[in-house]
């Protein structure tokens, strides 16, 4: 069983730590390729978002790895699409990490050596849902016709607005 760190009793419970919620996602599909994972709703802080690799039946491609933002219209970074993260490789138990600042790089840890993490700090991300439009967080990424890679995605937020949530699509 992949690693979830704990998250799982937390998903949807308020702590002092946030609002966990989580979203299993398959990577495929042949090129560049969007998937909403989350909806916002008023206003929320994201605390951290990561992921987890639970299956890796094909993951020679998938490369340029990014996060966003997507109201409909526009497009603001979580992570740097222009230094985006490669995952080809990936496997089971390996972690991706939205690391630093707004449109700073997502970092991936591969489990197949022991690691310690010293470098996750992430500045809390203000986002505000768009009137009347659907606002979503968006995995990024380029896959071939052969990619097929499943992840756990986790977020933790709080609400800012009495309307704010994160729900997974």
């Amino acid at each position: 069983m992949p690693l979830d760190f704990g998250a799982s009793a937390l998903e949807g419970k308020t702590t002092d730590d946030g609002i966990l919620v989580t979203k299993e996602n398959t990577c495929n599909g042949n090129g560049a390729q969007t998937d909403n994972l989350f909806t916002i709703t008023g206003t929320v802080d994201i605390l951290n978002i990561w992921a987890v690799c639970t299956e890796a039946t094909n993951a020679t491609t998938i490369s340029n790895n990014s996060l966003a933002i997507y109201d409909g219209t526009n497009t603001v970074e979580l992570t740097d699409s222009n230094s985006p993260t490669d995952f080809a490789g990936i496997n089971v138990g390996d972690c991706v990490f939205k690391n630093g600042a707004s449109a700073t790089v997502a970092i991936a840890r591969q489990n197949n050596d022991a690691t310690v993490l010293t470098d996750l700090t992430q500045t809390k991300a203000r986002v505000t849902k768009k009137l009347a439009t659907a606002t979503y967080i968006r995995h990024l990424f380029t896959g071939d016709a052969n990619t097929d890679v499943d992840v756990k995605w986790y977020v933790r937020y709080l609400p800012v607005s009495d309307d704010g949530e994160i729900a997974a699509v």
